[in-house]
């Protein structure tokens, strides 16, 4: 593909000289920065050997087929982009970018009809927006700086992917989160430089686009959180069973945790069977029936345990942070919903 392409007619980014140079300048340091954020979540979650082979026949068979795998869909990227779309506006570039989003995806990661919403959602999550938010910023960075720039943008993170000994071993959650803020943020920045005119009042101005993908970022972190997407999640204190270590109001933060490993006196979240809210109380007495373990609960306000004990499935997890007092607006609209 890469042979046929450079044979049809190599094509240039639509920018100037000046701003080519920036444009590879700027897809080196957004290349940077998402090897950075990537490992930055592997300090948090741990690192893991890669699975790949390191013999010396095997990595040369390896940077062959990369570097083809490179040439190919950049080059392509490039053309379609320069070439075909020249007099196009944005939505050729995310129609680019939507195909490059798909073409490089086995089929067996695609999600089938009868495939239920969990499924759905984490396909979104955690394959379809990230491989959609770098093709974005690498079709950006084609229009402007050309092949040089994509190819710059995408070679290095494939590298390190292919190469390193040691990568993050994170959960698909994080790895969702850093593939999808990574290029977002590199986007920004690159949409910030190289498409601002040249106006003064352009440039006081410049730093909203950033602003914004932070913000939108913080908000898909919100909505993960919510939805339990992270191996973290936040609950608010609804009532004064816990006092005085939970208040009305509080923010408890609970990881996921195997019940085998629960022990008397730890706090933990669980799904009460008889409604649909979710009770934060402490294991005061863990007791086998036969294989099943089962965990006696109480509020340290309550003057005695809860009525029927908890069974493993019904663990959400274990309290490990208290925020005092933040759950007070979420809390206010609830009540004043009728929730």
């Amino acid at each position: 593909m890469a042979i046929v392409i450079l044979c049809l007619h190599p094509q240039q980014g639509r920018g100037t000289a000046r701003r080519r140079r920036l444009s590879f300048k700027l897809a080196l340091g957004a290349a940077v920065f998402q090897i950075c954020l990537t490992f930055s979540a592997g300090l948090a979650a741990g690192f893991g050997r890669n699975p790949g082979s390191f013999t010396p026949v095997v990595m040369l068979v390896n940077l062959v087929l990369l570097a083809a795998n490179l040439l190919g869909m950049e080059l392509s990227r490039n053309w379609l982009v320069n070439r075909a779309g020249r007099r196009s506006g944005t939505w050729w570039l995310a129609g680019v970018a939507l195909l490059y989003t798909f073409l490089p995806l086995p089929l067996n990661q695609l999600p089938g009809p009868h495939d239920g919403f969990g499924v759905l959602a984490k396909f979104c999550a955690a394959s379809f927006l990230p491989a959609f938010t770098e093709s974005l910023t690498a079709s950006f960075l084609a229009a402007w700086g050309g092949a040089p720039a994509t190819l710059a943008y995408r070679s290095l993170p494939a590298f390190v992917d292919w190469f390193c000994p040691v990568l993050p071993d994170t959960d698909w959650t994080f790895k969702a989160l850093t593939g999808t803020l990574a290029p977002a943020l590199g986007l920004a920045v690159a949409t910030d430089f190289l498409a601002a005119k040249r106006q003064p009042a352009r440039r006081r101005r410049r730093g909203g686009t950033v602003g914004w993908v932070i913000l939108s970022a913080g908000l898909l972190v919100t909505v993960w959180f919510t939805l339990g997407l992270f191996p973290v999640r936040p609950i608010v204190i609804r009532g004064g069973s816990m006092r005085p270590v939970f208040a009305e109001g509080d923010v408890v933060v609970v990881t996921g945790i195997d019940p085998r490993h629960l022990k008397a006196g730890q706090i933990i979240a669980y799904r009460n069977r008889g409604g649909p809210e979710t009770v934060v109380h402490r294991v005061c007495a863990v007791r086998r029936e036969g294989e099943e373990i089962l965990f006696t609960t109480k509020g340290d306000a309550a003057g005695r345990s809860d009525p029927a004990p908890v069974h493993p499935e019904q663990v959400v997890g274990k309290v490990v942070l208290v925020i005092p007092k933040a759950g007070w607006v979420a809390l206010l609209a609830k009540r004043l919903s009728g929730w």
